[in-house]
């Protein structure tokens, strides 16, 4: 997480008390629970004789209100310790209405994130909001909530529910203001241990439908709440590319769609991982995205009647994870926030971590798939999914409940991944299994998609449909171009003896965005070669338009590009996740990606595109500030500097540092060359701390490092209004690194020690010798023989 959010997406669960029905002078704060709970402070709602709840943030109605009923308090506690209440209410919540998203971790896994909340200080009816980062625990479970905002904890914050931007939920509630503007707070782990029959556990850990409030056992990820709901899973569970794109064009695998099911049922330690692999095209995605939507409840509704296929069990899918794009931490974080688990700082905290939970909690099988691993950040970010997330969950947590489920093709750009899993996984080969019915059904419902399209007979469709699945080889996404490409341009319908193209992914590929329009006298395949190019999750028009130019492209209007990706033609190549302005815009297939991209390697090597897209977007951030500057250049430029091979570009952006996502830039700072950036890569990995802060505070203790590292002024010198400024130091200086040398022979123990104070360092080599270093200065001090 970079910075501090500005809270969450949907603030609807945002609830304000009133001592009458007509008032608008709120008493405090609370959390929506479910229909008829209010998570609030017990010296809020007491004493009262009448207490009523409004919604003032809701996406309906909110002048409605509900009377409180009752009020549940601890009975074993005194109310000064355990200041918690649950209040029922006469009728449900209001249209408009939601519960809040809540997870669970323990106090102890809380300090140091991010926090924000929404009170109503002086009884303000209108309310702020206000933010920082979690600080120490408290005695008897609280934790201190400091504030890194100009809006600070005041009275009327009492209730307000505490929102985790890592957990994207509300994980505690804020209990208390104090003098200096923080606060006191309150997680859910310790008001379930206080109130343990209000059951608050099962809504971490369940999805409540709010049709009926019936829990379903799933852990707390809900397809709904998934950023890549609508952009992945859902589409490619359909057989298309884009979520608003009519149809239901899966067909078939029941095979292996009933191995998937059993594997998620399995009862038995399965100290495995099972794998779904094939060429691209052959449906992977789609496979594991049936899984994903059968298994939750509101998608499975959603599914046409006469939808006859294998069904997941409802609530089998603990998490679902597509993998394009991320890290392995930022897969392992997304595991762990579904199972409230502490976040992990290193990929390798995820298994313990998980365990744990596993073990306190009496809860389903804990199953987890992860999609396209195969397009991962790098392809040394996806083998380390494989070996610091999927397989030590098998090995640490089959025991107890765990699965998981990964798609990926047999290799990347790094070579064979199945062999990253050592044998220890079951293989599901789409290769293997014949399709050519399926493929048919599917060819067929593409062709007949154009209202006026030559094949809406289906004695004209099906013939031309076989030869095309016959040609396709089992290949989904070779047929679908093809059928596409004939329902949009064939005036009459064509026979199976006049059908006949090239049946590998680029040709097809190739012929298709040959047959497509200009975009504002630019050619298609240039347009899409500056998608290839983009980042998980996509280029907005703006940037992909900048995109264009910087590939050698004239200048494309935002808008005809938007139009294009909204073209019938364009749209079974384009993933958007939304509609605009907020539209982002990727290719839809990783081999759309690649096939592009070869074909512009051919003329133009890889690194120097990589360096044009680095500055131009450079230029973008320095244009609109980099406080304004969008999620992606914030998150993802620090890729294509890598790519580039000049990482020292952004490292020497001094404002870029003060708002990047440091969690994708560190990775790379050892590919710094030039004495600036080298410095700058010394003044990050000596202040880690940075990842959480806002730019102010990182800024501040940016000033900290060079004074006592002697690193510069950079920071010191900056006009930015910051909490405090370093000007000068005197220390000795630190050492992150220290290379060892000495030793001809192999290095084979190593051990720290303390003397008279003093951390010293000793190696052992099979040359019988010990050799004392100094890791502060980086020295040796002595050698031991025999």
């Amino acid at each position: 997480m970079t910075g501090i959010s500005t809270g969450p997406p949907n603030r609807a669960w945002i609830a304000a008390l009133h001592r009458t029905a007509d008032d608008y002078t709120p008493i405090g704060s609370g959390v929506v629970l479910d229909r008829h709970r209010i998570l609030t402070c017990a010296h809020v709602a007491l004493p009262a004789d009448a207490l009523w709840v409004s919604f003032p943030l809701s996406d309906g109605d909110f002048l409605e209100r509900r009377r409180v009923t009752s009020i549940k308090v601890p009975e074993a506690m005194q109310l000064e310790i355990a200041d918690v209440a649950v209040l029922y209410l006469e009728e449900e919540i209001p249209a408009g209405v939601v519960p809040a998203p809540l997870r669970r971790p323990r106090g102890v896994d809380c300090p140091g994130i991010p926090w924000w909340a929404y009170g109503f200080a002086g009884s303000d009816p209108h309310g702020n909001s206000t933010q920082g980062n979690i600080g120490d625990l408290s005695a008897y479970g609280y934790i201190r909530l400091d504030s890194e905002s100009r809006h600070h904890v005041e009275d009327g914050f009492s209730g307000a529910g505490v929102w985790s931007p890592d957990y994207q939920a509300v994980i505690g509630m804020v209990s208390q203001a104090d003098y200096r503007g923080d606060g006191r707070g309150i997680t859910l782990y310790q008001i379930d241990r206080w109130l343990p029959d209000e059951e608050i556990t099962a809504l971490t850990n369940w999805t409540v439908e709010q049709s009926d409030n019936v829990a379903l056992a799933a852990w707390g990820w809900e397809l709904s709440k998934d950023p890549e709901a609508d952009r992945h899973w859902r589409p490619r569970a359909r057989g298309v590319t884009q979520n608003g794109e009519p149809g239901h064009h899966f067909r078939g695998r029941e095979r292996e769609l009933r191995i998937i099911v059993e594997w998620l049922r399995k009862n038995t330690a399965e100290r495995r991982v099972l794998v779904v692999t094939g060429d691209p095209g052959v449906g992977k995605s789609a496979l594991l995205g049936q899984i994903v939507t059968t298994a939750d409840p509101s998608a499975r509704a959603q599914l046409p009647q006469e939808y006859k296929g294998i069904f997941a069990p409802l609530g089998s899918v603990a998490c679902a994870v597509h993998a394009r794009g991320k890290t392995a931490l930022e897969v392992a974080s997304e595991i762990a926030r579904t199972a409230s688990a502490p976040l992990p700082q290193e990929i390798t905290d995820l298994a313990p971590a998980i365990r744990h939970v596993l073990e306190e909690r009496d809860a389903p099988n804990f199953n987890v798939i992860i999609d396209a691993l195969d397009e991962a950040t790098t392809p040394i970010e996806a083998r380390a999914i494989v070996s610091g997330v999927a397989l030590p969950l098998m090995e640490t947590c089959a025991d107890i409940g765990a699965r998981v489920v990964v798609g990926t093709r047999r290799r990347d750009e790094g070579g064979e991944l199945l062999t990253e899993f050592a044998g220890q996984c079951e293989i599901v080969d789409l290769n293997d299994v014949s399709t050519l019915d399926d493929l048919t059904s599917y060819a067929t419902e593409v062709l007949q998609q154009r209202p006026d399209s030559p094949y809406l007979d289906a004695k004209v469709a099906r013939p031309v449909a076989e030869q095309i699945a016959r040609a396709a080889g089992d290949n989904f996404l070779i047929a679908g171009l093809v059928a596409r490409d004939h329902s949009l341009h064939d005036p009459v319908a064509a026979t199976p003896e006049t059908l006949s193209f090239s049946t590998t992914i680029g040709s097809v590929l190739r012929a298709y965005v040959a047959r497509l329009v200009p975009v504002a006298g630019v050619p298609a395949a240039t347009v899409l070669t500056a998608l290839a190019f983009a980042e998980a999750p996509g280029l907005s028009a703006d940037l992909w338009s900048t995109a264009i130019a910087a590939l050698g492209g004239r200048k494309v209007p935002a808008a005809a590009l938007v139009q294009f990706a909204r073209s019938e033609a364009a749209r079974f190549l384009i993933d958007a996740n939304s509609q605009e302005p907020t539209a982002l815009f990727r290719l839809f297939h990783q081999a759309l990606n690649d096939t592009l991209l070869e074909d512009r390697e051919k003329t133009v090597a890889r690194s120097q595109d990589e360096g044009r897209l680095t500055q131009a977007f450079l230029e973008v951030g320095r244009r609109v500030g980099w406080q304004n500057a969008s999620a992606y250049l914030l998150r993802s430029l620090p890729v294509h500097a890598a790519r580039s091979g000049n990482i020292d570009s952004v490292l020497n952006e001094n404002e870029f540092l003060l708002h990047a996502d440091l969690k994708r830039l560190l990775p790379f700072v050892d590919m710094a060359v030039s004495p600036e950036a080298l410095a700058k890569a010394r003044l990050l990995r000596l202040t880690p701390q940075l990842v959480a802060l806002p730019p102010a505070t990182r800024a501040a203790m940016l000033t900290i490092t060079e004074a006592l590292e002697n690193l510069g002024d950079d920071f010191r010198s900056m006009s930015l209004e910051m909490p405090y400024r370093a000007e000068w130091a005197q220390v000795p200086p630190r050492v992150e690194r220290l290379v060892l040398e000495g030793h001809t022979n192999s290095v084979e123990a190593v051990c720290a020690f303390t003397s008279d104070g003093h951390t010293m360092l000793a190696t052992a080599s099979t040359d019988q010798t010990i050799r004392i270093w100094d890791p502060d200065i980086g020295q040796l001090e002595r050698t031991i023989e025999g």
